[in-house]
């Protein structure tokens, strides 16, 4: 998937962008240490934030062995039973876009 580098919200010091699970650890430690410091707890959803990450991948078509990479997952069934998902919409489209196959 191409980006531009005003796309990215969490980069490396190389500009490379973070992995999901990077960022994740990032984010909770960061509430960790507020909560520390602060005594205000806040749950930045990070588990929300990995799906919506693989999720974007999966709507761009990479592939299921990238996004399992990405997220730092053993299997691919666990990136797409977890991760993956569809809006109304892409439903909708799919259906209206499937291919018959004549019998015999």
């Amino acid at each position: 998937m191409d980006y531009s580098i005003h796309d990215i919200i969490f980069a490396k010091y190389n500009g490379e962008p973070f992995t999901s699970t990077e960022a994740s650890d990032y984010i909770g430690r960061v509430s960790r240490k507020r909560k520390k410091v602060t005594g205000i707890e806040q749950d930045f959803y990070s588990t929300l934030m990995r799906k919506a990450y693989s999720s974007d991948q999966y709507r761009e078509h990479v592939s299921p062995a990238v996004v399992k990479k990405l997220m730092g997952h053993r299997y691919e069934t666990t990136s797409v039973n977890w991760y993956a998902s569809a809006s109304d919409e892409e439903v909708r489209e799919a259906s209206r876009n499937r291919k018959y196959r004549k019998k015999g």
